[in-house]
């Protein structure tokens, strides 16, 4: 396991134990499925400590709206020709 033909890039993503660190954030469901729902590198650090993985932001702003607006136009009430 690790990179094909680069032994300094594979001793540096594996660890002493087997681990491989690619950078990659998941989360596991009940089941033990893996979901890969970011990487390391993305994350946003604001000043306040917490951090943020932008899919997050960029889901809650991809979420539709309960109501879309439609644009409309006023029609007069009668039509004179």
């Amino acid at each position: 396991m690790g990179y094909l033909h680069d032994a300094e890039a594979s001793a540096a993503a594996i660890d002493e134990r087997g681990w491989v660190h690619s950078g990659d954030i998941g989360v596991s469901d009940r089941p033990g499925f893996l979901f890969i729902t970011g990487r390391v590198p993305d994350i946003i650090m604001p000043a306040g400590g917490a951090c943020i993985p932008p899919t997050a932001a960029e889901s809650a702003i991809k979420v539709p709206p309960r109501f879309i607006p439609i644009p409309h136009a006023r029609l007069p009430a009668r039509i004179s020709h």
